[in-house]
């Protein structure tokens, strides 16, 4: 169950959590042709706002004759709209923390400065998740219980709306289809997120 966090709760939640922000520096890289249309698309499907500068590539593609893809999807990853992580942790309890601060934070466009905070109460083979995330003027909170080592990603994404929507940002949290356990989430407007999976293929769950 989902809950909005008071006034309160949000001010030391904030005082409790808050970290100076890390700014990434230039790091020069040239986009090539392709990735440069692909950035154009992306604007003018509304994805993004203007070309980004974008780090050197990072994911690749296992089979050539999916290239075309992954080539989009890291566009998307570098220009910090999508995030991709592997959906079996590898550990239990699950680290939930390292997750939202890694991956999600940094592509909640729009939002401004986001803090999370992760509560866990292991009784057995079952653990208790508390998770709360909060922006300087709302916030929500959930909890529920699991005994995998999975990301609870479908949990994560309803959360992660709620906080999109108190704050009144037309963007929301949305999964990509994997052929795998890999986890791809999208920070888009439902209306992009269609318009780009209409022009490009890609699963997106709108």
């Amino acid at each position: 169950m989902i809950r909005k966090l008071t006034k309160s709760e949000i001010d030391a939640f904030f005082a409790k959590l808050t970290k100076p922000t890390e700014v990434d520096e230039d790091v020069g890289y040239r986009l090539s042709s392709e990735e440069t249309k692909i950035c154009q698309q992306l604007v003018s499907l509304g994805i993004i706002a203007k070309i980004p500068k974008l780090p050197p590539p990072i994911l690749r593609a296992y089979d050539p004759s999916d290239e075309e893809r992954w080539i989009l999807l890291d566009v998307l990853l570098r220009a910090k709209v999508l995030a991709h992580f592997d959906a079996e942790s590898g550990f239990f309890p699950v680290p939930y923390g390292e997750l939202l601060h890694e991956s999600l934070i940094p592509i909640a466009s729009g939002l401004g400065h986001v803090v999370a905070g992760v509560g866990r109460k292991r009784e057995g083979e079952q653990c208790t998740y508390k998770i709360a995330l909060a922006t300087r003027e709302v916030g929500v909170a959930t909890s529920f219980s699991d005994s995998s080592d999975y990301f609870h990603v479908p949990n994560l994404i309803e959360l992660w709306n709620e906080l999109f929507e108190a704050a009144g940002s037309p963007k929301r949290f949305m999964e990509i289809d994997s052929e795998d356990q890999t986890a791809l989430v999208l920070c888009a407007t439902r209306r992009a997120a269609q318009a780009l999976s209409d022009r490009t293929g890609l699963g997106i769950s709108v």
